[in-house]
């Protein structure tokens, strides 16, 4: 698995230079050491979904702790708890879990003009934004330290995890555009029906 995790950190030095590898290499050890002897449905390592997952987030330009916390996602849920080879006895609904995972949190990225914003949300009914990179002075008349009011009250009576950030900057009206923009697209697939079933990666009580 060294070369799995060589690749990752070298896709992570070339998105953000800026990341701590040093905290990186220590989630994946972590994980690794929680997964050892666990293995896939087609026999691979399990540490090879953590990993997968983790080269997601980088590609979407998330942090440090974004990409720690891909890494440990499964550990000491039952979600790594394999049997036989299946999802803890239920394979068919481990794959109804991950496709609700999929669907409650997205990620788009959104140009205007020179500028490119991504957004990431979570309809979890827990408050939390992000906003890594403040926007200030004004785009007319209108005062862009607003921008973060707005999410900052939106996520909090919306009920949801809310990531914010600029992946270009330039013209500061085209910067809050493009992180409206790419709100509306989040919104749209996060909130999109896609089955009968409770979009809840937790599962429901039997």
């Amino acid at each position: 698995m060294q070369n799995k995790l060589d690749f990752l950190l070298e896709r992570v030095q070339k998105q953000n230079p800026q990341a701590n590898i040093r905290k990186i290499r220590a989630a994946y050890e972590c994980a690794a050491k929680a997964h050892e002897g666990q293995k896939r449905k087609n026999g691979e390592p399990y540490i090879i979904h953590p990993v997968s997952v983790a080269e997601i987030v980088v590609e979407m330009g998330l942090d440090t702790d974004s990409i720690c916390a891909a890494l440990l996602h499964d550990v000491g849920k039952p979600a790594c708890m394999l049997k036989d080879g299946n999802f803890h006895d239920h394979p068919a609904r481990g794959a109804a879990i991950a496709a609700d995972i999929l669907t409650r949190l997205k990620a788009p990225k959104k140009l205007t003009e020179e500028t490119a914003a991504l957004v990431a949300l979570d309809l979890s009914g827990r408050a939390y934004l992000a906003f890594e990179d403040k926007l200030d002075g004004k785009a007319g008349v209108f005062d862009l330290e607003l921008v973060e009011e707005f999410l900052r009250a939106f996520s909090s009576h919306a009920g949801l995890n809310l990531y914010v950030k600029l992946l270009r900057r330039g013209n500061k009206h085209h910067e809050a555009e493009a992180v409206f923009k790419a709100l509306a697209l989040c919104l749209k697939d996060a909130a999109a029906v896609v089955s009968d079933r409770i979009p809840s990666s937790k599962g429901v009580l039997e």
